[in-house]
């Protein structure tokens, strides 16, 4: 199978199922059940287990190429500087969109999530993390690794990756989809520096949980 076509089937079945279905009706309350949480998983490490298993079937020793492998003291480090980076970065967008006059009702999020159980809190720690690495171990570390064997400079590989990682997210409107390009590219130069899978992916569930917190204070 070319790497064209198996990009294709790869995203085919970990995302489009999910960008077909984002409607109007999405339940902005979906992290108060346990058993959204628990979908999560049952979805989400499945498909990161398939990724690295068809790097591996195709070319031996992908996966720690990946950065899938027993996490070390730099991933904490990497971790710490992609979530910082990622904060402060949409923090310099959003300002900057204010000072352009663009803050308007477009700029606004089309879905607002809460979360007031925070009992649940673990378990949303744990969902979060696993949508990180999901995303990021195809996004980031599956399409770097392709490019660079099919002798395409990463660096665009993972530019034109954020951008469908930013389509992903245009069920939140503008606002959703700016954010979600400005994070990507963050990541996407983080890892093509570090490839630190573990650092991006945590970095990118935290990030998730502690925009669900602030959600739900708000």
């Amino acid at each position: 199978m070319s790497i064209g076509k198996e990009l294709a089937l790869l995203f085919a079945v970990l995302f489009l199922p999910g960008m077909f279905a984002q409607t109007d009706q999405i339940d902005p309350g979906a992290f108060d059940r346990p058993a959204y949480h628990v979908q999560v998983l049952l979805v989400a490490v499945p498909q990161v287990l398939l990724v690295v298993a068809m790097g591996d079937i195709r070319r031996p020793g992908s996966s720690r190429r990946y950065g899938f492998r027993r996490p070390q003291r730099s991933d904490v480090f990497t971790a710490i500087v992609a979530l910082l980076a990622s904060w402060v970065t949409v923090g310099l967008v959003s300002l900057a969109a204010g000072l352009i006059g663009a803050q308007t009702e477009s700029m606004q999020p089309a879905v607002s999530w809460t979360f007031d159980r925070h009992e649940l809190l673990p378990l949303a720690l744990v969902s979060t993390l696993a949508i990180g690495y999901r995303e990021e171990i195809f996004f980031r570390a599956f399409i770097a690794d392709r490019a660079e064997e099919a002798g395409v400079d990463a660096r665009l590989a993972l530019g034109v990756a954020a951008l469908v990682f930013a389509l992903g997210h245009i069920y939140q409107g503008l606002a959703g989809f700016v954010v979600s390009l400005t994070i990507g590219l963050v990541l996407a130069a983080v890892y093509y520096r570090t490839r630190s899978l573990h650092g991006v992916a945590v970095a990118h569930g935290l990030y998730n949980l502690l925009v669900l917190l602030a959600a739900g204070l708000a």
